[in-house]
């Protein structure tokens, strides 16, 4: 946890107390590259974290002996993955080299976003771990590739730009195919804000909830066939317990009473007041198969362009040139609420992050790097402390 630990220090302590809203556009650019090179190293210096980590070296290892051919005859579902797999095999057999590379992808795509997009650029950047991207990455490799994509898509989504969106969504789906449920997500995130939309959401998703396991026979057998082996497995199959939905159900709670002020701030706000409310509809199936997290990634991740949303529209209006007293009380007030939101979101997230260590999510947590391999685990030995 050392290293985790170390890097919320740091970005807390340059973006909050250093910095804070005097950096200028070069100082953002630069902390937010010096993150992001941070970033890199933790994922690609990982040795046996995640529970995928050794899959993807099998993977990598069998491409490698692969024809160009074989490959794109054998992966046609998920072909951009695998050719790239192949192609980085051919610059280099060495596992942690073709993962720098997977990392790369990510984290540009990820940290470009950030910078251009959000409001508070270390907010977001404390976010990425906190709210378990970063150890997702770390573990569901292809699928992390996905959302970051997906990620990246949103001022196509945001703008209502439907044709380069679509293509990023397929781009995604070229790495993981469950990224193909943000096809129909464009309409559901546009939508306009209204409450009946969103009983109409919260309806649909109740009978799903209830006829949750024919509907899963369903869509495992005539959707998503490659899926089916999860629905009888002792292990994705499992339920998580209600625990696991706390934090979503705060998160959209926050961000449907900040949800007037957002759209005032900006009526394109609609698509990320919604990605929180599906954050929470995935989070909740939760309790039926624990496995359905996976897909509220391609959701949850807007969040580190929403809650800065939030608390920079907390943002107190200037005072003028001779302000009165009750001016000065307004602006104090207003000053003291948004750091009360701040803390809540950056302290709250991390508090997050140590119910997440303390239930092994990503198998991410203690962290352990190439330079101290005997501390590594066994995925068994691991999955058997944190289900205890």
């Amino acid at each position: 946890m050392t290293i985790y630990f170390l890097y919320l220090a740091v970005v807390i302590l340059v973006g909050w107390y250093l910095l804070g809203d005097t950096i200028t556009p070069r100082n953002r650019a630069i902390c937010l590259g010096v993150t992001a090179v941070a970033v890199l190293v933790i994922m690609t210096c990982r040795y046996s974290i995640g529970y995928d980590y050794i899959s993807y070296e099998r993977i990598f290892t069998e491409v490698s002996a692969m024809s160009m051919g074989e490959v794109i005859a054998t992966h046609r579902m998920e072909p951009v993955f695998f050719i790239f797999t192949k192609l980085m095999s051919m610059v280099s057999l060495n596992y942690h080299v073709f993962l720098l590379a997977c990392n790369l992808i990510m984290v540009g795509f990820v940290f470009w976003t950030i910078y251009r997009y959000s409001p508070m650029w270390w907010v977001s950047a404390v976010l990425y771990l906190t709210l378990q991207f970063m150890p997702h990455s770390m573990n569901l490799l292809r699928q992390s590739i996905a959302a970051s994509i997906i990620f990246a898509s949103f001022p196509f989504l945001k703008k209502g730009k439907l044709i380069p969106y679509m293509l990023m969504v397929l781009l995604a789906s070229s790495f993981h195919i469950s990224a193909i449920i943000m096809i129909p997500a464009y309409f559901l995130l546009r939508a306009p804000y209204k409450l009946s939309v969103l009983a109409t959401y919260s309806g649909i998703v109740l009978v799903a909830y209830i006829g949750f396991t024919p509907i899963l026979r369903f869509a495992t057998t005539y959707l998503f066939p490659q899926y089916a082996q999860y629905v009888n497995s002792s292990i994705y199959a499992g339920q998580n317990s209600f625990a696991y939905v706390m934090m979503p159900f705060a998160y959209v709670l926050g961000v449907l009473l900040a949800a007037k002020g957002l759209l005032e701030r900006d009526k394109q706000n609609n698509a990320l007041i919604y990605s929180s409310v599906f954050t929470f509809f995935v989070y909740l199936f939760i309790t039926r198969m624990y496995i359905v997290e996976r897909f509220s990634i391609y959701f949850f991740m807007f969040a580190m362009i929403l809650l800065p949303e939030i608390i920079v529209m907390l943002t107190p209006k200037a005072l003028p040139t001779s302000p009165t007293v009750a001016q000065k009380v307004e602006y104090k007030k207003q000053n003291e609420n948004q750091k009360v939101v701040m803390i809540l979101v950056v302290f709250g997230s991390i508090a997050y992050m140590l119910f997440a260590a303390t239930t092994g999510f990503h198998k991410a947590y203690p962290y352990v790097s190439i330079f101290d391999k005997q501390n590594a685990v066994s995925n068994d030995s691991y999955f058997q402390d944190h289900t205890n």
